[in-house]
């Protein structure tokens, strides 16, 4: 019973942490594309959509994720090719978008990309002190 309540708290303590980056990228204007609790090693199942982001739950509990939208490339080779061909149904269309979008993490300035990085920490914090004070 004692590893179950521990899986359970590890897997709260990482949906608070990426809901952090989630949050802080949302409030930035960076496109979030995915959002997954636990690691993509089998088994996966996909909850639903808000917005331009998919929310996923992994078996593999320990961990999780935030993808952000990439730049398009302009020169696309063979190899980059045929990598979009296998990957169809794990690759949309709209997790591409152009160099210059503001909605990329990579066209923020200095102070937002720091802040959507701490953000995780900062939520594990007030996740903590809520802890602390309600129970």
């Amino acid at each position: 019973m004692n590893q179950l309540i521990m899986i359970l708290l590890i897997s709260m303590l990482v949906l608070v942490h990426e809901a952090g980056h989630y949050i802080a990228a949302r409030m930035c204007g960076v496109r979030v594309t995915r959002f997954g609790i636990g690691m993509p090693i089998g088994p996966s199942w996909k909850l639903f959509k808000l917005g331009d982001t998919v929310f996923y739950l992994h078996a593999f509990l320990f961990g999780g994720y935030v993808s952000f939208a990439e730049p398009e490339s302009q020169v696309v080779d063979e190899s980059q090719e045929a990598n979009k061909k296998q990957s169809i149904n794990e690759i949309q269309e709209d997790e591409f978008l152009p160099a210059d979008s503001a909605e990329l993490y990579d066209n923020k300035t200095i102070a937002q990309k720091l802040f959507i990085v701490s953000a995780g920490v900062i939520m594990n914090i007030v996740f903590a002190i809520i802890l602390v004070m309600f129970c």
